[in-house]
């Protein structure tokens, strides 16, 4: 129980250092090798050229996205994964060598029968599609000269989502939510899992 305690106080200050609710990003049980954790961001362009549908000559913006939906925020054809990796022992002052971690990144979609994202009807989780696997993450990787960061960014650009939306639309379905999972394992096999929920919208459209 201290074990779990104290790995839930971890992500909830890594979660509130860069502005996430707590909600949005979880520890899957029974992990102890806790140096380093993860903090996920959606990044995508507005503008006519990037987005489904016709919304005339609408003005490209490229902005950390928080949901989409069909009115106000449209889904884009594709949109960039930014996972920020926090080095626990910098960040709390402890600096140490945490050892080689191998990251791996898979995407499962919650699909249902309505566009709330919140309470989806009827949804099932669908597809799994693996953005980065077997990454090696080094301790010089948060080294900048002789100055240590507390955090490296990985990007994953241009994930494909046009045709998930379009498969899933054909079969009267809606895409809820992206579903990240996010895999730390340490050289003695020592695996921190974490899920990650982005939601389309807080509330669909009827």
């Amino acid at each position: 129980m201290r074990n779990q305690a104290f790995i839930l106080t971890i992500c909830s200050l890594i979660v509130n250092y860069q502005g996430y609710s707590q909600s949005k990003l979880k520890t899957i049980p029974n992990c102890k090798c806790n140096d380093l954790s993860p903090v996920v961001e959606i990044w995508n362009h507005t503008g006519g050229n990037y987005i489904i549908g016709d919304w005339g000559n609408k003005k490209d913006t490229y902005s950390k996205s928080s949901g989409w939906n069909s009115t106000d925020f449209p889904y884009p054809k594709m949109f960039d994964l930014k996972l920020t990796i926090v080095n626990n022992p910098i960040l709390y002052d402890n600096p140490s060598k945490v050892g080689d971690y191998q990251l791996s990144v898979n995407l499962k979609l919650k699909v249902g029968q309505s566009k709330d994202a919140a309470y989806p009807l009827n949804s099932t989780l669908a597809e799994n599609i693996q953005l980065i696997k077997g990454k090696l993450i080094h301790d010089i990787d948060f080294k900048k000269g002789n100055r240590s960061v507390d955090h490296i960014d990985i990007w994953q650009k241009n994930v494909a989502f046009n045709y998930l939306y379009a498969k899933y639309q054909k079969q009267g379905l809606f895409i809820n939510q992206l579903i990240f999972e996010i895999h730390l394992t340490n050289k003695n096999n020592c695996s921190c899992n974490y899920e990650y929920v982005f939601p389309m919208a807080e509330r669909g459209e009827p």
